[in-house]
């Protein structure tokens, strides 16, 4: 057989009824993006589904990732029969998974496919098919369907597109016939080169039912005659729907030492998150743009930074619109200074620390005299503004300054000379002339405090999902945070009563504890392979695609605690909202 090698692709992200529906209806049907956004499930065009179309909880009204956010992919589970041998292509073709291509591998590692286009959804191994003119590509295997047979899952990622027009298609078959094709149409083509998770009835599946019928052969093919399209699949399993559906779970990134997008705030920013400090002779104080703190001469009224929701702001404009006579006017002018604080935040072992904030900032008419600054130090600032050297940390603006620019321009400040200082705060003012207002939006003092390795397995430990365990290719074969190297907590056990602290509807249905029931789970994958009904992967500790005595001496370190840790967000984490 030839050898290949893609280098020349281009590089590449409740209820039980309901659920039901939701999943008859997706049975390989083409959708707009964004239409099914809030269905929990990663769709095309998306990068996660919190199963709301909320802005500010991490994963936005459209199912994008929020700045500052980490999200879990939202996952349903499919409680697996068996029938399909290596659904994670771990083991290269030949085994499991028969090649009816010239070419090889299709079933690859990253050593064998290289790290770019695909790479893999889960575990280390992936199919890839494509990349290549007027050629066919084609994995196929023999196996049973049995009752519990109702869905097939898969991840699917279009690594490269074909261009508008193309005839390239991949397709998945069951007995020669076609139940699942993408192609230059696809949605999914321009999501990022994302995975999306797939599911096909078997039931209403084309030709079908497929359930209980016995021997079947599940073909995956992609007939390639301008050779730009290349897909990767990962995960592909059969079985039942399993415990409830569990939406992406948002967490800010642990790198952000502060984030505050202004929602829910009612009145003034004050105390304990903010303090306030007026300097000249006007009262006029820092609110949000729903709380009417913030004037009303902006048309139309409310947040124009462009982010969602309220954003911190501060107007004058209807102060001086309001001004009877030529003495009111000269009273504003000049006396209106108002400056407000974060509370402090401690970078004492932060590292290359940077604040970014989204900034609407309009001057009054009167050249020169309106002012809007950042301040970033170990003290706060509450003026009187020094446009020259301050003692403070000084980022100041005028109208022709870093901050006169277009509603919405998002700004990133560099502040890493503050690294290490146990109190650092970050304050706002606006004042002066009197005429303009100031909004800010989306504020959040990002560092690197990552710099250990302490299993030295080349991950840094906010990064690793088992940061006491080598693990460097990071499965996680239950896609709940936690790699495999540290994660004991095998039991499908969703009902279990379980503390307050952790969650019990995760992506496995585990409880986030290892205990006797993952000891039990334990026992009856013992002495198992890929090969065997008893293989199961979430007992594969070690990754060598054996249970054996080496898992059994993990599991003894793992048993009775939770599992972990991780530096990655988890299902076990408590969701921010």
């Amino acid at each position: 057989m030839n050898s290949r090698k893609l280098t020349d692709a281009p590089p590449v992200g409740t209820t039980f009824g309901p659920l039901l529906i939701m999943l008859l209806c997706f049975t390989c049907a083409q959708v707009s993006a964004g239409q099914l956004c809030g269905n929990a499930m990663l769709d095309i065009t998306e990068d996660c589904d919190d199963g709301n179309n909320d802005d500010g909880d991490g994963c936005s009204r459209t199912c994008e990732i929020e700045n500052g956010w980490l999200c879990t992919d939202p996952y349903i589970n499919i409680d697996e029969n068996g029938s399909i041998q290596d659904s994670g292509f771990e083991f290269g073709p030949g085994q499991s998974w028969e090649n009816d291509s010239q070419f090889e591998p299709l079933v690859c590692t990253v050593e064998e496919c290289l790290t770019e286009p695909a790479g893999a959804r889960n575990g280390i191994g992936w199919a890839q098919l494509g990349g290549i003119a007027e050629e066919p590509f084609r994995l196929r295997q023999q196996t049973d369907f049995d009752g519990t047979a109702q869905f097939l899952r898969f991840d699917l990622k279009h690594a490269s597109c074909p261009s508008i027009g193309s005839n390239d298609l991949f397709t998945v078959s069951i007995n020669e016939r076609p139940i699942f094709t993408s192609g230059a149409s696809d949605l999914g083509c321009f999501n990022g080169q994302l995975y999306s998770t797939n599911f096909i009835n078997l039931v209403t599946a084309e030709g079908g039912p497929y359930t209980g019928i016995g021997p079947v052969e599940i073909g995956l093919e992609l007939i390639s005659f301008e050779g730009d399209f290349t897909v990767a699949v990962d995960n592909f399993v059969v079985g039942k729907l399993g415990a409830a559906p569990v939406p992406s779970i948002c967490s800010l990134n642990p790198n952000i030492t502060f984030y505050d997008p202004f929602e829910d705030i009612n009145g003034e920013l004050s105390g304990p998150d903010y303090v306030q400090k007026i300097q000249g002779e006007v009262g006029l104080t820092w609110g949000t743009t729903s709380d009417g703190i913030c004037g009303t001469s902006q048309n139309p009224p409310g947040n124009h930074t462009g982010e969602p929701g309220d954003a911190a702001c501060i107007d004058s404009t209807f102060l001086f619109a309001a001004a009877e006579d030529e003495d009111d006017t000269r009273l504003l002018i000049n006396n209106v200074e108002t400056y407000v604080c974060k509370a402090p935040v401690d970078l004492s072992f932060k590292l290359r620390s940077q604040v970014q904030l989204v900034v609407n900032y309009q001057p009054g008419p009167v050249s020169g005299q309106d002012f809007f600054g950042v301040w970033i130090g170990p003290t706060p600032f509450f003026g009187t503004i020094d446009t020259g050297a301050g003692s403070a940390r000084l980022l100041t603006n005028n109208p022709q300054g870093l901050f006169g620019q277009s509603p919405g321009v998002s700004f990133e400040i560099d502040v890493s000379d503050l690294d290490g200082q146990p109190e650092v705060y970050v304050c706002f003012g606006y004042g002066n002339e009197g005429t303009g207002y100031a909004q800010v939006d989306t504020v959040f003092l990002v560092s690197d405090g990552c710099i250990d390795d302490f299993e030295e397995d080349k991950i840094l430990s906010c990064n690793d999902n088992c940061s006491e365990y080598e693990n460097p290719a990071q499965r996680d074969s239950d896609n709940d945070g936690y790699g495999n190297a540290c994660d004991a907590d095998i039991a499908k056990n969703a009902s279990a009563g379980v503390q307050s602290a952790v969650r019990a509807d995760n992506a496995s249905g585990n409880d986030c504890l290892v205990n006797f029931q993952d000891l039990f789970e334990f026992s009856l994958a013992m002495f198992s392979d890929p090969t065997l009904q008893n293989w199961n992967p979430d007992a594969d500790f070690t990754g060598d695609n054996k249970v054996n005595f080496l898992d059994l001496a993990r599991f003894s370190e793992l048993f009775l605690k939770e599992p972990g840790p991780s530096g990655t967000s988890t299902t076990c984490s408590a969701s921010i909202s």
